[in-house]
């Protein structure tokens, strides 16, 4: 019996079975097939061009907000980029780019607090396959340190306005809190099956609850 299918115009599926014998209720098996193939099957053509890029937290930023030296796990710069990344998503949305994102490092049993400021520093891979919407997404990055990206921080900020000091910080100093990597992945849509088929893993999973 196969569980593998590759159509040649869509991406490689891999299809779960059960695997042994679930002993407890307290087992579960996962089968997941991981967050580049989940993202790209959904705007994936084989005729298509696509453009990959990189995104994270700018350490210009990093270094102009600073974790309170009374505090070991308060850290406005994680907020403040977490804030920032929520913002880019929703501009990305309202401007209608076709296009998808995941992170490059997955994380999973981990709690923030345990990550501290550098997990912002691992990249998220945002893709798209309309060549002229690249230059949209980087005017909506570089459009961060303006006013309309100012206005929907401080409305997401209030009423308690933990961190309204840093955006303003940043805001009025032009201080942008992402950036965007020069290196930049063009693909056609044949190459790009070819690379997930053969390099992109499925993940399955028994774990074990009490």
């Amino acid at each position: 019996m196969t569980i593998v299918r590759d159509n040649q115009k869509t991406l490689l599926s891999i299809y779960q079975i059960q695997v042994g014998y679930v002993s407890a209720r307290n087992e579960h098996n996962t089968f997941d097939i991981g967050p580049a193939r989940r993202e790209i099957r959904e705007m994936f053509k084989i005729d298509g061009t696509y453009e990959f890029l990189r995104v994270h937290a700018n350490p210009k930023t990093q270094k102009n907000i600073r974790c309170p030296k009374d505090s070991d796990s308060v850290d406005p710069f994680s907020d403040v980029i977490k804030l920032y990344q929520t913002i880019l998503s929703e501009l990305v949305d309202k401007a209608r780019l076709t296009c998808r994102s995941y992170p490059l490092v997955e994380v999973q049993g981990v709690h923030s607090l345990d990550w501290g400021r550098k997990r912002y520093f691992y990249p998220n891979i945002w893709v798209f396959s309309k060549g002229k919407e690249v230059s949209a997404f980087r005017s909506l990055v570089d459009g961060l340190q303006q006013e309309e990206a100012y206005v929907l921080a401080c409305a997401k900020e209030a009423p308690h306005n933990y961190h309204r000091k840093e955006i303003d910080y940043l805001h009025k100093r032009g201080i942008l809190p992402l950036t965007i990597d020069d290196r930049i992945w063009t693909v056609s849509g044949r190459d790009l099956k070819d690379a997930i088929d053969f390099l992109c893993t499925f993940h399955y999973e028994r774990t074990h609850t009490r």
